[in-house]
């Protein structure tokens, strides 16, 4: 697993979320790198480490990931990446020393006692899609990061020029000459995302990756994570200092799952950023540094 590592001070972990790579927090690396020793994952079929076949379950890349990591740091998780956080910081707490969930929930498909998640429905339309257009899926996934995305074109301008940056995601075999996949759920909002052919968002220009064959094993390995991971039965015992950051207009985690969450955790607060999506580090970098900043600070 590629890790990049620069800076000095305190260890800082940070891991991305699903269809991207490291290369989204490009714009808090020099701020940060000025305070923390940073380690820049990029997860399983990603970034660098596309070539990297994804684990099968999520316990299993948070090991790997504790394995590669230096204990004692504190760890930033955005999505699914705070997810993989999460895991980490239950299964070795003396690993994680503090925790930084953006955009994050237990679930991401409805459960039952939990319908402040995706629509199964919905989700069956977008791993369908997936299938048969990853480019157009992705578009129109990365659509939903902003809270708008006819007015932060250039929020979804600068994730499209990220994500392939580093090349597509993993060139592995086609999902085709293996079994598929089931599908999972999405919440109603982001239904856009199962819309038949259409390849345009609004404010998103289309993927054109790399010549070659798109492989999406990567992607919907991630999308089975997503439809399977409940991870409220660890939430009681994450003893951690935690910090959930969440945009108050997140068209993919409801904003009620944060405060949810946070009731569950012993040691958990909340931050809403007025007028962000789904990635408040990118549409509100200055706000989402100054409160990571004071958080992390009080480790110190």
């Amino acid at each position: 697993m590629h890790i990049e590592q620069l800076g000095q001070g305190p260890d800082l972990v940070l891991l991305h979320g699903w269809g991207l790579h490291a290369g989204v927090w490009e714009s808090l690396r020099a701020p940060l790198a000025r305070r923390y020793r940073l380690h820049l994952v990029d997860l399983p079929g990603y970034g660098r480490s596309r070539d990297i076949d994804p684990p099968t379950t999520t316990e299993e890349l948070a090991a790997a990931l504790v394995q590669q990591t230096p204990a004692g740091a504190l760890w930033l998780g955005w999505s699914l990446g705070a997810q993989i956080a999460l895991l980490a910081a239950h299964r070795s707490p003396e690993h994680v020393h503090r925790l930084v969930l953006v955009a994050a929930t237990p679930c991401f498909v409805t459960r039952a006692g939990w319908p402040m998640a995706m629509a199964p429905d919905v989700f069956s339309d977008f791993s369908s899609g997936l299938l048969q257009d990853w480019r157009a899926t992705l578009t129109r996934f990365l659509g939903l990061m902003a809270a708008d995305p006819r007015h932060d074109r250039d929020m979804l301008q600068a994730l499209r020029v990220t994500l392939m940056s580093r090349g597509e995601p993993a060139t592995a075999r086609s999902l085709a000459r293996g079994p598929r996949l089931d599908p999972i759920g999405e919440p109603a909002t982001a239904r856009s995302l199962a819309r038949g052919p259409r390849t345009r968002v609004p404010g998103v220009p289309p993927i054109t990756p790399p010549i070659g064959e798109p492989a999406t094993a990567a992607l919907a390995g991630g999308l089975e994570w997503l439809r399977h991971n409940d991870l409220r039965p660890l939430l009681g015992a994450i003893r951690q200092d935690t910090l959930l950051i969440q945009g108050d207009r997140d068209r993919l985690v409801p904003t009620p799952a944060t405060a949810a969450m946070a009731a569950m955790m012993p040691n958990a607060r909340t931050c809403l950023v007025a007028g962000a999506g789904h990635a408040p580090f990118l549409s509100h970098p200055d706000l989402f540094l100054s409160r990571l900043e004071t958080f992390l600070a009080e480790a110190a």
